[in-house]
């Protein structure tokens, strides 16, 4: 593996024009002889197209960046597809997931190939934490979580 950089702009906490600016302008990068793993974000910070939508959102939304692969998060379920010529991958989620299975999730990339991946973990002891942390809606979470699907509050 090659050397790997960080633009702390990347990970900026405010939003707005300013911020997407630095986004669009930021990158973390890593390199090897196969392949090249550019993490940067799309001209909006709050698009992130569903699993199941067009290629055409997924086409307008990530082929701007100029990468042959890209990964995003945000949108509790996982998957892997292939648009034009790119890649795009949602590496799911740690908790609260959105796409029936409970159990962690992430994205495993072997020199070019991606593979979702899954973790069992101790859900039950999350919900007794949720449950005792005093959080609002705490029962809403919970229900989320054991149904790993959105559920109304």
């Amino acid at each position: 593996m090659g050397r790997s950089t960080r633009d702390d702009s990347v990970y900026a906490r405010s939003t707005g024009p300013r911020a997407n600016r630095l986004a669009r302008c930021s990158a973390a990068r890593c390199s090897s002889s196969s392949a090249r793993v550019g993490a940067r974000q799309p001209c909006s910070a709050w698009r992130s197209p569903q699993a199941d939508g067009p290629d055409a959102e997924l086409e307008s939304t990530y082929l701007p960046l100029g990468q042959p692969v890209t990964v995003y998060g945000h949108i509790h379920q996982s998957f892997v597809r292939n648009v034009a010529s790119l890649t795009v991958i949602n590496t799911g989620s740690v908790s609260q997931s959105f796409d029936g299975d409970p159990r962690t999730s992430y994205v495993l990339i072997d020199d070019v190939t991606p593979a979702i991946r899954r973790v069992e973990y101790d859900i039950e002891r999350e919900i007794k934490a949720i449950t005792a942390s005093g959080l609002p809606h705490a029962e809403w979470i919970v229900r989320t979580l054991c149904a790993a699907r959105p559920q109304m509050p």
